[in-house]
């Protein structure tokens, strides 16, 4: 990436340990059978202690910013960027600079915009867009087809865009490992009424070795109880544990559709308590509102990631507020092995191809 993100990796130095060295400071004292001085008397005092172990040195940090944002780009009467692409992929652009954005999480994406966003953002970024569905019941029967921004319209989705040309004093940039789909569990769909499949999109980066999610969770009109956003909440904490246990640190986000204090009906236990248990709020302990009144946009860190500073943007293209996070990402030690499972680069729609504008 070009990123500050993308400084270079120092790798721990491991220490050597002492306890195998043999002592030195002491030599065997032969016995001479040749004329000639007396050899000195042994001495009784100890020899130099062996070296300690020493430290390894801690590994210098990455810098890195993440911004999310429901750019609300599918046609809702309340966004004024409904269908003018060339003027929300400049907001895009425009607030991806501002923060100096290392990877952007976006939702309520149109395939149609992403020419004029890969234009935006310039030179180094690939952008990877996955589909969503939709499902209704039909005589019966759960069918499901391919969501569009309105009828007929373009493809309807999320994105994750990631820098990955060093910017103008940076290091190398990183390799970009694989990016995939994840499918959260959606709520049945009642009558004939098409109903939006929630998913998320990830990426794995190698260096730093990080991997980040966005995701959009269903609203709580769809999910009253909010079981069906628990269990989504779940899958996501599901996939960022399978990339820590893969050397990878930790990046979830998006509009998860769900206030903090939110609860599972019959339940003391918040519905993003799952993300909350391994995870750090870049916004915790101000919770600024990112839709109306209420926060329902977050970004949540794992070990190894920490957050330096939040802010929310206001803006007057999509119903929802910007949120950027400025992170330090501390790079695994040891470095585990960077294979990635075939299983893992080509799963997803495109197979973990980006779609460059």
């Amino acid at each position: 990436m070009a990123f500050a993100l993308a400084g270079c990796l120092i790798a721990a130095v491991g220490a050597t340990a002492a306890a195998g060295w043999p002592p030195i400071g002491r030599s065997a004292t032969a016995e001479s059978t040749s004329p000639g001085p007396a050899p000195p008397a042994a001495s009784t005092s100890p020899g130099p202690a062996p070296p300690a172990a020493s430290t390894p040195p801690t590994p210098a940090p990455v810098p890195l910013t993440v911004l999310t944002w429901n750019v609300c780009a599918n046609g809702k009467l309340r966004c004024l960027a409904g269908h003018q692409h060339p003027q929300l992929a400049a907001a895009i652009g425009a607030a991806a600079r501002t923060a100096s954005a290392d990877v952007l999480l976006l939702q309520e994406m149109c395939a149609g915009l992403l020419p004029a966003l890969g234009s935006s953002l310039g030179a180094g970024w690939q952008v990877y867009f996955r589909q969503a569905s939709t499902a209704a019941v039909r005589n019966g029967t759960l069918v499901t087809r391919p969501a569009t921004c309105g009828a007929g319209g373009d493809r309807y989705g999320q994105a994750v865009a990631v820098r990955t040309l060093p910017a103008p004093g940076a290091g190398r940039a990183p390799a970009v490992h694989a990016s995939w789909l994840v499918e959260l569990p959606s709520p049945r769909p009642v009558g004939s009424r098409w109903m939006e499949r929630r998913l998320a999109v990830c990426v794995r980066l190698g260096a730093p070795r990080l991997q980040v999610c966005g995701a959009h969770l269903s609203t709580p009109q769809q999910d009253p109880d909010g079981r069906v956003r628990a269990a989504q909440a779940a899958r996501l904490a599901a996939e960022a544990r399978r990339g820590r246990e893969r050397g990878y640190r930790t990046i979830v986000g998006g509009d998860l559709n769900t206030t903090p204090a939110t609860t599972v009906s019959g339940s003391r236990r918040p519905i993003l308590a799952p993300l909350y248990d391994q995870g750090v709020d870049c916004d915790l302990g101000r919770m600024r509102p990112t839709f109306g009144t209420v926060k329902i946009d977050y970004l949540f860190s794992g070990p190894g990631v920490t957050p330096l500073d939040c802010t929310v943007s206001q803006t007057a293209l999509s119903d929802h507020r910007i949120l950027t996070a400025h992170y330090h990402v501390y790079p695994p030690t040891p470095d585990p092995p960077t294979s990635v499972r075939t299983a893992d680069a080509g799963a997803g729609i495109g197979g973990g191809r980006p779609v460059r504008g």
